[in-house]
């Protein structure tokens, strides 16, 4: 991946993942990837343009498949996603948010604290993602 994207040191702040219904599990770096054939790369932030097809959008022999996403944001425009992204995740009010969650219900209340997490992930997402359609 650090190969085709040229940017080593970029990619080593970013993690594999696979979707499994609506959320993303990320593998850990000495983790066996076994059948998986299809794997995103979270946290990703170049330091410049990808080389010529590096991230082909050119169609796929699976492109046929309603559940296929498709490529139509540009790289910059995924950087700059996930810029803002980070932006509002960083922010003061959201991380002590966070901390909140983390301290009453991480533990006493997993199932509690994974759906109030989700939904205040979705406070930034709601103001980021319509922006990039």
């Amino acid at each position: 991946v650090a190969m085709a994207l040229g940017d080593e040191k970029a990619v080593a702040s970013c993690r594999l993942a696979s979707k499994r219904g609506e959320l993303f599990m990320s593998y850990k770096d000495d983790e066996v990837l076994g059948k998986q054939r299809r794997l995103h790369l979270l946290g990703f932030v170049g330091s410049g343009p990808a080389p010529p097809n590096a991230l082909s959008e050119e169609p796929r022999a699976d492109a046929d498949r309603a559940d296929t996403p498709q490529a139509t944001l540009s790289v910059e425009q995924v950087v700059a996603l996930q810029k803002e992204l980070l932006e509002g995740y960083s922010n003061d009010r959201f991380q002590a948010m966070l901390q909140h969650l983390h301290r009453f219900f991480a533990e006493a209340a997993p199932r509690t604290f994974r759906l109030e997490r989700q939904k205040l992930f979705l406070t930034v997402q709601s103001e980021v993602l319509p922006k990039y359609g």
